[in-house]
């Protein structure tokens, strides 16, 4: 990666899901997509990996910007998606 990303996949869900049901989904064998979670799913990887990862719960994805102030305070979840 060159340059910071300004946008990824955000992903709906048919069932609503925390951070604890994405960390597990993120140790998973076999999980190809990168996942974190702040109310709602991000993510990135194609989108069958996408639906590989959620699997039924899967309904779709839409593209989100990232906040321009994600590097200031309590969003260190962003950093870590993007270090992954």
């Amino acid at each position: 990666m060159t340059k910071i990303p300004l946008t990824c996949p955000d992903v709906k869900l048919k069932n609503a899901t925390s951070w604890k049901a994405i960390a597990d989904l993120k140790r998973k064998p076999g999980t190809s997509t990168v996942l974190t979670f702040d109310g709602k799913v991000l993510t990135w990887g194609g989108r069958q990996d996408i639906e590989d990862t959620f699997d039924v719960d899967f309904l779709d994805k839409s593209e989100m910007t990232f906040d321009p102030h994600w590097r200031t305070g309590l969003r260190l979840y962003v950093k870590n998606f993007f270090e992954e």
